[in-house]
């Protein structure tokens, strides 16, 4: 007999956000699912000859092994790294052979590239993996259609995507708070993986962040002696971070952006070529806290604002610290299919701390972001898009106190 067990921590991870005390209790020492698995130990020796156990995290593993100790766990071996997604070969072999007529392969690859890949399981492997579910949602709908989905994330998977406000209650909201700002803020952190949590232990950052890497929330970016460093792997990846960062700030703030507000001060941008509308919801969103709120305050979290509102609309591809030829520019609103707006946009943001911040501040950090643009503007990859404004925006306490657009092309 061969017993194959599926998403067996899917309840254990339903509990853990509400009911942790019936989560000890259901996997403990006199819990039933540890009695389960040590009637198919014992059934091992007789008419049971392979279990195999799949899941997402390994929430259960510690207080199961104990009755089960005879399991190997593969979640980060290098046997398995690639079991569970598309190679950039097969991502090619998919596309080429489901997808006909004049089709620019080079184009939805570099899509598919930036929206689904950057996955890795392992510390000891380099091959990067795109994420089969959206891959195959991405091109089932092209195969049908022609174009590009409208939404990047496919709705059967968004909602376990959602549940990252339920894994924030997870033992100490306050600490996995202060994480998820950690990822918002820099994009990376650095964790010492945990293989197996034990609830009955201290629940610590490294724990958070590794249930992060194994429900596909962060993946290893550079492995180093002891830890390894942790990343947003794509874009789509990034946005949820985003987006339901935003939904925390407006759960502090007295402010909430209505989407009828988002689209328009996007749309004006994509077909207007002005941004008065997106400044108006910054301010707004700025003057919603106090003044003790804009203590260690920076352009990082202005940047994550726009990029929420942005990634909201569907109108862009919006790249956060865009590498281009001479540095990174803050945020860039690119052309993303099936979308062809009048419009594209860089921004180069700065923010000053204190809200009477002097002329002669203003005009320096104002000279330096239009520097930085003209820097920018000379890349190869963006000399050739047309109709692409480029502004400075610098804010100082809760208002924007220099607009300027770097108008040569």
């Amino acid at each position: 007999m061969f017993i194959i067990i599926d998403e067996y921590d899917h309840f254990a991870n339903e509990l853990l956000s509400f009911h942790i005390h019936l989560f000890q209790n259901t996997i403990g020492r006199n819990g039933f699912i540890r009695k389960w698995y040590e009637v198919l130990k014992e059934a091992t020796a007789t008419i049971v000859n392979r279990i195999f156990i799949t899941g997402v995290s390994p929430i259960t593993l510690d207080s199961l092994t104990s009755g089960f100790n005879i399991s190997d766990n593969l979640s980060i071996s290098p046997l398995m790294n690639q079991i569970m997604g598309f190679t950039k070969e097969e991502v090619h072999t998919l596309l080429t052979n489901t997808i006909s007529g004049e089709i620019d392969y080079c184009t939805i690859e570099t899509t598919l590239q930036e929206y689904y890949n950057g996955y890795l399981f392992c510390e000891d492997e380099e091959k990067r993996l795109y994420n089969s579910d959206m891959v195959l949602y991405f091109l089932k709908h092209y195969q049908i259609f022609h174009k590009p989905p409208k939404n990047l994330l496919d709705a059967n998977i968004a909602s376990d995507y959602g549940k990252l406000g339920n894994l924030l209650r997870i033992k100490d909201p306050d600490q996995n708070i202060d994480v998820l700002k950690e990822i918002v803020k820099t994009g990376t952190v650095f964790a010492n993986i945990t293989p197996t949590f034990s609830m009955d232990l201290s629940f610590t950052k490294d724990d958070f962040k590794s249930l992060l890497f194994y429900l596909g929330l962060l993946s290893i970016r550079v492995s180093f002696p002891g830890s390894v460093s942790l990343e947003i792997p794509n874009y789509v990846i990034r946005g949820l971070y985003y987006n339901f960062f935003m939904e925390l700030i407006a759960k502090e703030a007295p402010f909430k952006a209505e989407p009828e507000q988002i689209r328009a001060a996007i749309h004006q941008i994509g077909y207007e070529g002005a941004c008065d509308k997106l400044v108006g919801l910054i301010e707004a969103l700025l003057h919603a806290f106090s003044n003790r709120d804009f203590i260690g305050f920076d352009e990082k979290y202005i940047k994550i604002a726009i990029f929420a509102y942005a990634n909201m609309s569907n109108l862009y591809l919006v790249k956060s610290e865009y590498e281009v030829e001479g540095g990174y520019i803050d945020l860039a609103l690119l052309k993303r299919d099936p979308w062809h707006p009048d419009y594209y946009a860089l921004f180069e943001l700065k923010y000053l701390k204190s809200s009477n911040s002097s002329d002669r501040e203003i005009e320096k950090v104002t000279s330096e972001g239009m520097n930085q643009l003209t820097r920018y503007t000379t890349s190869p990859e963006l000399s050739s898009i047309k109709n692409l404004k480029k502004w400075v925006l610098v804010f100082s306490g809760d208002r924007c106190v220099r607009k300027e657009e770097l108008n040569f092309k």
